[in-house]
């Protein structure tokens, strides 16, 4: 499982999906303490009281990364209402998150193309959580094996179609690359993307130089 979850890390839709993560959680996770307070507050109000927040991906956590994108798709209510509330809108311009950022999170093709990225990590996921438990599951084990290889094949076309979308001009493709080139992510830190397991989300990742113009 740690070669598969490599390899994905090394594919250029994986390396997109960590690095904008490392985005996302460094404005929405708690580093911006005005904005994580609104965060948290909106994510009780969609969750029942609870206060479901976005997950620091940990270095002793395989799939790490994967797991906490889980968390955003759960979360996807949450930011859409958030980015439109007048007390969001009513933060200094400092403490909002780019407005390139914000732009993506609200792009239908966003959450489109994640939940099938995701929809694929499925089974590899399910196959972390039978190997941690401490009771005889093999024939589920034997199960989401098979179940992995069929949706990888399935879904396989999907990662294929990337470039050829951003020729085309897909706005999401475009938004997505565009604002990631911006950002200056130390090389020491985004060459980790070959073992995703080891890759820490640090708030010094990147630098703090966004701009909201």
């Amino acid at each position: 499982m740690s070669l598969f979850f490599s390899d994905i890390a090394k594919h250029p839709v994986g390396q997109l999906y960590v690095k904008l993560y490392s985005l996302v959680f460094k404005w929405f996770g708690g580093r911006h303490q005005a904005l994580h307070a609104m965060f948290v507050k909106m994510s009780a109000r969609f969750n029942k009281g609870r206060r479901v927040c976005l997950m620091r991906p940990s270095g002793t956590r395989m799939a790490g990364y994967w797991i906490a994108w889980t968390r955003v798709l759960r979360l996807k209510p949450v930011f859409e209402a958030l980015v439109v509330d007048p007390a969001y809108v009513d933060l200094p311009k400092k403490q909002r998150p780019p407005n390139q950022l914000i732009e993506i999170l609200r792009m239908n093709d966003f959450w489109g193309f994640t939940y099938k990225f995701m929809r694929a990590m499925y089974g590899p996921l399910r196959l972390i959580c039978l190997a941690d438990m401490k009771s005889a599951c093999m024939d589920k084990l034997y199960y989401f094996v098979l179940r992995t290889q069929e949706i990888l094949i399935r879904d396989k076309a999907h990662f294929d179609i990337w470039d050829t979308l951003e020729e085309n001009g897909n706005p999401f493709i475009h938004a997505l690359k565009t604002y990631l080139m911006k950002k200056r992510i130390r090389d020491d830190d985004s060459s980790a993307d070959a073992t995703v397991g080891s890759l820490e989300c640090s708030d010094h990742d990147i630098d703090d130089d966004d701009d909201n113009n």
